[in-house]
C-alpha cells in the first residue's frame, strides 16, 4: 500500500468513517469550523436492522448493546479545569518524619489489634501465650523495611556472624523473629463464620486491609491519577489467590489493583481474588477502573489514566458520566486478523495446485483495514516532518504483519 492509495482510500467514496469524505476547499474556513470524529453511542429505539442491533463481535453479554460509530461534527472541548480539593501545602516547609509517615497508614489501633490477636492465636495452638507487645510488633515492621533495603539470599544472614546486618540482628532476636511470624494474626479463627471463609478469601487479613484502605482514603489525592497493577511477592506454599504473571519484576504473588498519584502515593486498592462470575458487560478491566474511582468527588474532572488492559471505549461513558476524564494506551488486537476466508495474495505466474496450497489464508475486517490507513498516514506524516525515529514499542499500536506499510 502506497501513500497514494491511503489518499485514494480516504477521498474515494468507499470510505469506512461517516465524514471523512474531502469537502470542496472553497467551503473549508478553518476559523469558524472544526472537523472531529466523534463517538456516538448507538440507541435501542434507532430503526436498524435485526441483525445490526444483534453484537457482531460476541462479547457482549447479558443483553446490552453498545455500539459507538464515527461521526463528523463541530469539536466543542469539554471543560478540563480541576474543580476538587488540592492537598495542602506543609506549613511552614515542615515535613513529617518517617515514623510520622508510616503512622498515617498503620495506626496505633492496627498494631493493637495484631497484638491482641497475636497473643490470643499463640494459646489457641500452644496453649501459651506469646506475650508480644506494640513495640515488639513495630520492630517487625522496621526489620522488614531494613530486609527491603538490604536483600540477602536467606532471612538467616541476617543474623549469621559473617553477613551480620546491626539494623536487623541488634533489632530482635532470630528465633524469637521466626516464633512471632508463625503466630501473627490480625482475626480471631473462631469468630469467622463458615459463610464469610468461603465468600471472603483473604478473610484472615480482611480487618486489617479494611483499616489501612481507610487510612489511604483520608489523603486528599491529586488531580492525576494512575491506575495499574502490582505483584506483591510471594512463593510460599499453594494459595487460592496467588498468580503468577510473566514479565513483572514479582511474577509470582499476590495481584492488586491499585490508583496512585504520580509520586506513588497510594490512595485506594482491590486484591484479585480469582474470577467471581459478576463481571460486568464492560469486561474486568473496565470494572476495575469504575471500582477504584467511586471513593473520588464527582464532576470535579479528575484526571485518570491507564493502559490497554482497563481501555475501552465502554468505560469512558461512565466515566464522562462521572464527570472524570480518561486517557489510556490502545493497540489493534490480534482477533481482528481472522482465517476463515482464503483472500489470495499477489496473483502467480503458476496457477498450479502447489501454488494454491501456499497462498494466504487471511482476511482483514473493516476495523484491521482502518488501523493500517492510519498507520501508514503517521508514516507519511513522519516524512514530511523529517522525523524517522521508530515508534515506541509502548506505544499501544501494532502493525498488521501481513500487509507492511510504504
Amino acid at each position: 500500500m502506497t501513500v497514494d492509495n491511503v489518499l485514494d482510500e480516504i477521498d474515494g467514496n468507499s470510505s469506512d468513517y461517516e465524514g471523512l469524505e474531502s469537502d470542496d476547499d472553497d467551503d473549508f474556513d478553518a476559523t469558524q469550523q472544526t472537523t472531529n470524529l466523534q463517538l456516538q453511542q448507538g440507541s435501542d429505539n434507532e430503526s436498524e436492522d435485526k441483525e445490526e442491533e444483534e453484537p457482531t463481535n460476541g462479547n457482549a453479554v447479558r443483553g446490552q448493546r453498545r455500539e459507538y460509530r464515527w461521526l463528523k461534527a463541530n469539536f466543542t472541548p469539554s471543560a478540563l479545569d480541576f474543580t476538587g480539593l488540592k492537598p495542602e501545602p506543609p506549613v511552614d516547609g515542615a515535613t513529617h518524619t518517617p515514623l510520622e509517615c508510616f503512622r498515617r497508614f498503620i495506626s496505633t489501633e492496627m498494631i493493637d489489634n495484631i497484638v491482641q490477636q497475636t497473643n490470643i492465636y499463640s494459646v489457641q495452638k500452644t496453649g501459651t501465650s506469646v506475650q508480644t507487645d506494640h513495640k515488639e510488633i513495630e520492630k517487625i515492621f522496621g526489620v522488614y523495611f531494613h530486609m527491603g533495603l538490604v536483600r540477602m539470599s536467606s532471612v538467616r544472614q541476617y543474623w549469621e556472624i559473617e553477613t551480620s546486618y546491626p539494623s536487623v540482628s541488634t533489632a530482635i532476636g532470630r528465633n524469637r523473629f521466626r516464633d512471632l511470624l508463625t503466630k501473627m494474626h490480625v482475626v480471631n479463627n473462631l469468630t469467622v463464620s463458615d459463610e464469610n471463609k468461603q465468600k471472603d478469601k483473604i478473610w484472615k487479613v480482611r480487618p486489617w486491609l479494611e483499616s489501612f484502605r481507610e487510612n489511604c482514603l483520608k489523603l486528599t489525592p491529586e488531580e492525576n491519577v494512575g491506575i495499574d497493577e502490582m505483584m506483591c511477592e510471594f512463593r510460599g506454599t499453594t494459595d487460592p489467590i496467588q498468580q503468577y504473571i510473566k514479565g513483572k519484576p514479582h511474577p509470582w504473588g499476590f495481584k492488586i489493583s491499585e490508583r496512585a498519584d504520580p509520586a506513588g502515593i497510594l490512595y485506594d486498592f482491590d486484591v484479585y481474588q480469582g474470577g467471581t462470575g459478576q463481571r460486568s458487560a464492560l469486561g474486568q478491566g473496565a470494572d476495575v477502573v469504575l471500582k477504584l474511582t467511586e471513593s473520588l468527588k464527582y464532576n470535579s474532572n479528575y484526571k485518570i489514566f491507564a493502559d490497554n488492559f482497563f481501555t475501552s471505549l465502554g468505560l469512558i461513558t461512565p466515566l464522562n458520566e462521572r464527570g472524570m476524564r480518561y486517557t489510556g494506551t490502545a493497540g489493534v488486537a490480534d482477533a481482528l486478523i481472522k482465517v476463515n476466508t482464503v483472500k489470495r495474495g499477489r496473483p502467480s505466474l503458476d496457477d498450479s495446485a502447489e501454488a494454491k496450497k501456499i497462498s494466504k489464508v487471511v482476511v482483514v475486517n473493516e476495523d484491521a483495514k482502518r488501523c493500517e490507513i492510519l498507520l501508514a498516514i503517521v508514516k507519511n506524516l513522519q516524512t514530511i516532518s523529517g522525523f524517522s525515529g521508530k515508534p515506541s514499542k509502548h506505544c499501544g499500536v501494532k502493525a498488521v504483519a501481513h500487509n507492511p506499510l510504504p
